[in-house]
């Protein structure tokens, strides 16, 4: 979780690219992605996200990449329902991924 900026390789794999902007704009709005990371950790099945802002044709989107602990699940409408309790639908990510670990840097950041 932070500010790194990470993509998404022709393979579907993503991968991280130094850090980007706090804020994000996608669906007319400007997002805090730490924002959004923050509240998806506070869900009991979630061990480690990374939300990114993606161009998606015409306009940006916002992704989750999420890691569940082992013998746990969770599924993208559930957390879409537990973010709709503090965000409006603006903010919720229209794309998840389910991950079993985030690329990290040299020094273990996403």
């Amino acid at each position: 979780m932070g500010n790194d900026r990470n993509f998404v390789r022709p393979s579907e794999s993503h991968a991280v690219r130094g850090q980007f902007l706090i804020q994000m704009r996608a669906s007319g709005t400007h997002h805090f992605l730490a924002e959004i990371e923050s509240a998806l950790m506070r869900h009991s099945d979630v061990e480690d996200v990374a939300v990114i802002c993606r161009p998606h044709r015409y306009r940006n989107e916002l992704e989750a990449f999420i890691r569940v602990p082992t013998g746990m699940s969770v599924t993208a409408q559930e957390l879409r329902e537990f973010l709709a309790r503090t965000f409006d639908s603006s903010r919720i990510p229209q794309r998840w991924h389910f991950v079993d670990g985030h690329p990290l840097n040299q020094i273990a950041k996403t």
